[in-house]
């Protein structure tokens, strides 16, 4: 639970939900609803989902040492040099 007292799929739902409706415009909306709908399906953090998502986009692997990103078969990790 969050601070507000919603869990992170439920808020992900219900944002998804306000997001779609008619006369509602988001700026880079592929990576938004992607993070939005990976909150819903995995436990992971928004950045990540969003991060995640951005990559997913731009058709580009991510560089980090976080494993979470390792939950998304879509997307395609690597860790960078020391």
């Amino acid at each position: 639970m969050s601070f507000y007292e919603v869990g992170r799929k439920d808020a992900a739902e219900k944002l998804l939900s306000l997001l779609r409706q008619p006369g509602i415009k988001v700026r880079d909306s592929g990576p938004v609803f992607s993070a939005l709908e990976r909150l819903r399906n995995f436990n992971v953090g928004f950045a990540d989902a969003y991060l995640a998502g951005c990559g997913l986009a731009e058709s580009s692997a991510i560089a980090s040492f976080d494993r979470d990103f390792d939950k998304f078969k879509d997307v395609t990790r690597f860790e960078p040099a020391a």
